[in-house]
């Protein structure tokens, strides 16, 4: 890779690095540095949702619930297989 397509590319991923949580489709969610992101062929499974985003604050049956500071509770719905089927954004007042 160039010098110059390599500037272009860390330049990008800076930007998108430092948008809100909320510019990101609503079934997908930040974790830290990671985007996660639900309806692909086969979705990340509940391991790598753990070790990108660590405990959930809440599980009930198959629905883990991520809430932030900064952006709007994320209920993240698991389907039998262990996979992400979709992930919902609600409300800040859960």
């Amino acid at each position: 890779m160039s010098a110059r397509k390599l500037a272009v590319f860390v330049a990008v991923a800076l930007v998108l690095a430092s948008l809100p949580e909320e510019v990101f489709a609503s079934d997908s969610m930040r974790c830290g540095r990671h985007i996660i992101s639900a309806g692909q062929r086969h979705g990340p499974t509940q391991y790598e949702i753990l070790k990108k985003c660590g405990e959930p604050s809440s599980k009930t049956g198959y629905t883990w619930f991520y809430e932030s500071p900064r952006a709007a509770t994320r209920a993240v719905v698991f389907g039998f297989d262990g996979t992400v089927m979709r992930i919902e954004r609600l409300s800040r007042s859960r």
